[in-house]
């Protein structure tokens, strides 16, 4: 199967070609995951070297009639569309409008399918899981746009190609799949280098400042805050070298920390299966080291001005203060937002649906993917789905989980349900379970997901 993808994305990388070689105005459509933004980092780095006319746009959600008026009369002209981490889930509805028209639109998508048709109606679908390939653990959007470009000479900001997987937890303990072939690529290119450890959000910040954003393996009451990992280092007396960083830990002290951050899962019935695993340490970069505090980073950068995530990768290293401060943001909203779930300070609806109604002006809309994700990575919630709501004016912005997943089919097939019946919005604030709903639909659309959530078997 990946030879056969691989086959695939030869064939559209020499379409691309061919279309940079004539007088083409591009369009990129992106939504605001990090798998999304580094794979436009990767295309805009790549298409810069070109002669070409580019403009993005960050798309805040979709219907059925909004997807028709990108073709209308007050529509994009551009030639060339380009939909990045999102896609598959609407391709009917672009290969209606894109049939008759001069367009040739790509889709670069690793989430769900409704079409198995790979070029269609000048519509091609780029997306793994046509051919049986697991989208959800084995490869994202990030790594099927770095393969694409890398067929035709791209040898640039290669390390962002894992961005994706490691953004959405797909290494769990270890890499897998395409990503697993894509990261030994780099590895031999000496681009990146590998090692096991405690998968803390950055392995050369000091001890402390690590432990408090490390979300991936969250611990209540030391997550969050700077103070408590402080008094958590001091408590395993490692608190002398709370302002080293972890990569200068001995190895007797990194496993002790490790036994310790395990008795605090357990403690609070939490998985620490894969609170181990791949670390993935860039050797070429100056103020970060390793592919998961990038990913962090990217996360946060929808908190501020997106276009500066980007503009730091191709070199403006100025902006690096300002992308810290996003991330601190996101750290205390998430922190905050956590600590209201668990003590149930919100309006929560439990059940086999979850249902938490987070006040406005609580947490910024941009920061709901990474809170969904947190959430159900670390099954914090004991139940079977998540659903996080907004009330933002007169609308809800929605962003679902299958507890204990992030990707999954089932999740894509219920939002295919939703939106075919015009009942929602496909959000892309979060790509993965986002949605836009009016609020006189909100009890319609709820009714509606149980129903679908039902034939997928994930709720009884």
């Amino acid at each position: 199967m990946q030879q056969r993808f691989f086959n695939i994305l030869e064939d559209v990388s020499s379409k691309f070609q061919e279309l940079l070689e004539k007088e083409n105005r591009f369009l990129i459509f992106s939504s605001y995951s990090p798998d999304s933004l580094s794979s436009l980092t990767l295309l805009i780095d790549y298409l810069r070297n070109f002669e070409c006319e580019t403009h993005v746009v960050f798309l805040q959600d979709l219907n059925k009639e909004k997807v028709n008026s990108l073709f209308g009369k007050d529509g994009y002209d551009e030639n060339v569309w380009i939909f990045l981490d999102t896609g598959s889930i609407f391709i009917n509805d672009l290969r209606k409008n894109a049939k008759n028209s001069n367009k040739k639109i790509f889709i670069f998508d690793h989430h769900g399918i409704i079409s198995k048709d790979i070029n269609l109606d000048n519509v091609y679908q780029i997306n793994p899981n046509i051919l049986g390939i697991n989208g959800s653990l084995d490869i994202s959007t990030s790594t099927i746009v770095y393969l694409t470009l890398r067929n035709i000479g791209y040898d640039g900001l290669s390390f962002l190609s894992l961005v994706g997987p490691i953004s959405e937890f797909q290494d769990n303990k270890e890499f897998v799949g395409i990503n697993k072939t894509v990261l030994d690529d780099l590895i031999s290119n000496e681009i990146v280098e590998l090692e096991k450890g405690l998968k803390l959000y950055s392995i050369k910040r000091p001890l402390y400042r690590a432990l408090s954003m490390s979300f991936e393996i969250y611990l209540p009451n030391v997550t969050g805050s700077d103070e408590k990992s402080l008094e958590f280092l001091k408590s395993i007396n490692i608190s002398k070298h709370a302002t080293i960083s972890y990569s200068e830990l001995e190895e007797e002290e990194k496993k002790k920390l490790i036994s310790e951050v395990i008795k605090i899962r357990v403690k609070y019935d939490l998985s620490y299966d894969n609170i181990v695993g791949d670390i993935v340490k860039i050797k070429d970069q100056n103020n970060i080291k390793d592919i998961r505090e990038i990913s962090y980073i990217f996360y946060s950068s929808a908190l501020g001005k997106k276009s500066n995530v980007i503009g730091y990768f191709l070199g403006n290293k100025n902006l690096f203060d300002e992308l810290n401060n996003n991330l601190v943001a996101l750290r205390n909203q998430i922190a905050n937002s956590i600590y209201n779930i668990i003590n149930e300070k919100w309006k929560i609806e439990k059940g086999d649906i979850t249902i938490i109604e987070i006040p406005g002006g609580s947490i910024k809309k941009e920061s709901l993917l990474f809170l969904s994700n947190v959430l159900s990575y670390n099954k914090l919630l004991k139940t079977r789905v998540i659903l996080l709501l907004q009330k933002i004016e007169n609308k809800y912005v929605g962003s679902l989980r299958i507890n204990g997943y992030i990707v999954k089919k089932e999740l894509y097939n219920v939002l295919y349900s939703l939106y075919e019946k015009n009942l929602i919005s496909i959000n892309f604030l979060d790509p993965i379970g986002g949605f836009t709903v009016d609020e006189d639909k909100l009890n319609e659309v709820i009714k509606n997901l149980k129903i679908s959530l039902r034939q997928e078997g994930i709720i009884i």
